[in-house]
């Protein structure tokens, strides 16, 4: 909690979750990346409507903190990406990962946790595949549409989005 209070304290004057959502790429990471992200990404904005692709590339930590923190919607495959959660407050952290929660050695959901303890809501999906350990993976689209459109509709995040829209 003392980290989150202390990230909060470098956020500037702007009202949490009023921007656009993100989705943090993975494509100029070195393993684990989303092999059909742009397909992904095409999805959450058909169903999201208007969305900033994050990558680190070019960006201060001035624009990281205030990207997240606007965002009221942040999405991306697991990665070191996600853990700038502790600048938002009031979103939801949609991280998308590889194999079956029941095997899979990445279900410990760090960002899970470190975004609930933000004050954010968060839910982790799994491809349900045989994972490949940090190695590049997909999700089915069908599928990620499907679990997307849920989370929508039963989050507090996505029945704010709807109200705007």
């Amino acid at each position: 909690i003392k980290l989150c209070d202390a990230a909060h304290q470098l956020i500037p004057d702007s009202q949490p979750a009023t921007g656009r959502p993100l989705f943090v790429t993975r494509k100029d990471a070195p393993d684990k990346r989303l092999i059909n992200e742009a397909e992904i990404i095409d999805i959450c904005r058909q169903e999201l409507g208007d969305l900033e692709i994050f990558s680190f590339s070019g960006k201060t930590l001035a624009d990281q903190i205030r990207l997240f923190h606007e965002a009221p919607f942040i999405i991306g495959p697991i990665g070191q990406g996600l853990a700038n959660i502790i600048f938002s407050s009031q979103s939801l952290l949609l991280t998308l990962m590889p194999g079956k929660f029941e095997s899979s050695p990445y279900h410990t959901g760090h960002t899970v946790d470190l975004a609930l303890t933000c004050g954010n809501e968060a839910v982790a999906i799994y491809n349900e595949q045989e994972e490949i350990s940090r190695g590049n993976w997909s999700f089915p689209p069908d599928t990620f549409r499907a679990q997307l459109k849920t989370i929508i509709q039963h989050s507090k995040a996505g029945q704010k989005l709807k109200a705007n829209t």
